[in-house]
């Protein structure tokens, strides 16, 4: 997906041209022709640019936006931000951080240069920069969201993230840089389906609750742009991430459970018809002898939670401790493409432990089939407090937490063959639920040391 074609409205062709080489005398003829175009060049070649093109009578229509490259080309960009005023630059520095989590070293740069915000610096600064060229009357991702937010009397500007499956764009007021929201375009039609409608629905549903310890985001606006989704969600500004997992993760997957949560047995709940509708599909993803040992797993959960009663909620299902975001008025959680009702909130904590679990160099699949046994069977004391503390509030068995931990692998494994572009577009995740659930089925020790933490 051409991200830059996309937003001007161009689906099978997009004008890039060199601003060292454009013809300024021929400026209205060509875009009244093509509607929509981009330059591209140095910082100094794009200032020239912008200068000598709102200096040419007649640009009425005329709507010039400047972007920097940070990284990719302007072809294949990755992440751009906008260079419309000082104010806008600032909050998509500020958003950046918050989005990207760059290096201590990265951040200390951003901040000095977010002191040090002048426009006389962005050419020296953002050597690769950009422009769109538009004429106003030219059907764009920008006259789509003015027209669906219905904020025609704001100038939008915005920033460019590429993701998995999807572009994230978070939308600025080009005279105040205040935080609009941020839009999720997504990259095919399947993309829009799974992930897109899922979190549009997720969000509405959710706020009919009146939650305490957490909020979760408005839906501005989910309509489809040509062929692509665009999905438009509140923002707050100011929001800051946790730099770990904390008590308001803790309290928030308690509200969440409790609120929306029903307690049912094993067998009766619409969770045993999913995951056994996710092993159908999953046994024709992968290869017969390792489906073998899936489903030896899988089936041995079944059999031993199967008249056992669980409470089922809403489930945000990949819960990573990035996702709760700290503002001044409280904390508020984001991103739930992959929520499910009646799913068991287990799922949440063990997916938000694991987020926060240790890294390292090495092979992808290695480092994270590791992660997975330092956090949960090996001596791991926060790790076992947290979910002891969960298993007594729900009434959970710590062996029945263990088959839960089996249904949540196979969920993951689900999620990275099925859905797609499972977090980070890492084919190798589900490699990652494989060799783990081989290595628990090969080996004993994993179940006597599900939890394991000695006083």
């Amino acid at each position: 997906m051409n991200i830059l074609g996309f937003i001007l409205g161009k689906k099978d062709s997009l004008e890039a041209i060199p601003a060292s080489s454009f013809d300024f005398s021929n400026l209205l003829p060509f875009l009244e022709q093509e509607g929509a175009f981009v330059i591209y060049g140095t910082g100094r070649e794009i200032k020239s640019f912008y200068r000598r093109a709102n200096a040419v009578e007649g640009t009425k229509q005329l709507l010039i936006k400047k972007f920097a490259i940070l990284t990719g080309e302007v072809d294949k960009l990755i992440t751009a931000i906008p260079l419309d005023s000082r104010e806008v630059l600032d909050s998509a520095l500020a958003h950046l951080c918050l989005a990207k989590r760059p290096s201590f070293e990265k951040r200390l740069m951003i901040g000095v240069f977010r002191i040090l915000n002048q426009p006389l610096l962005y050419r020296f600064v953002f050597r690769r920069q950009f422009c769109l060229v538009v004429n106003k009357e030219t059907e764009t991702l920008f006259s789509f969201l003015l027209q669906g937010l219905n904020i025609r009397d704001i100038k939008l500007s915005f920033s460019i993230y590429k993701s998995s499956g999807k572009f994230v764009v978070p939308l600025f007021n080009s005279e105040t840089g205040e935080n609009i929201g941020y839009a999720k375009i997504y990259a095919s039609k399947k993309d829009s389906e799974h992930y897109g409608k899922t979190e549009a629905r997720a969000l509405r549903f959710l706020k009919q609750f009146p939650f305490k310890s957490a909020e979760v985001p408005s839906v501005l606006l989910s309509n489809y742009f040509g062929d692509n989704l665009v999905t438009v969600i509140s923002s707050k500004n100011g929001l800051r991430n946790f730099k770990s997992v904390s008590n308001e993760h803790i309290e928030w997957i308690k509200e969440l459970a409790k609120e929306t949560g029903v307690k049912e047995l094993f067998k009766d709940s619409s969770f045993a018809i999913v995951i056994k509708g996710e092993m159908e599909l999953i046994k024709n993803k992968i290869g017969k002898d390792d489906f073998w040992i899936v489903n030896q797993l899988y089936e041995e959960a079944v059999k031993s939670l199967s008249d056992k009663e669980f409470i089922f909620s809403f489930t945000n299902r990949d819960f990573d401790y990035h996702e709760l975001l700290h503002h001044k008025d409280g904390n508020l959680v984001i991103d739930w493409e992959y929520a499910h009702a009646k799913f068991p909130p287990l799922f949440d904590v063990y997916s938000l432990l694991l987020s926060e679990g240790a890294r390292g160099n090495g092979d992808y699949v290695e480092m994270h089939v590791r992660n997975l046994e330092a956090t949960f069977f090996r001596e791991n004391r926060k790790t076992s407090e947290i979910v002891v503390n969960f298993l007594r509030k729900w009434g959970i068995k710590k062996d029945d937490a263990y088959f839960v931990f089996l249904f949540f692998l196979v969920d993951r494994l689900y999620l990275s063959l099925y859905v797609g572009s499972y977090r980070n577009s890492e084919p190798a995740n589900s490699e990652i639920a494989v060799q783990f659930l081989k290595k628990i089925h090969n080996e004993p020790k994993y179940q006597e040391n599900w939890l394991l933490y000695k006083k």
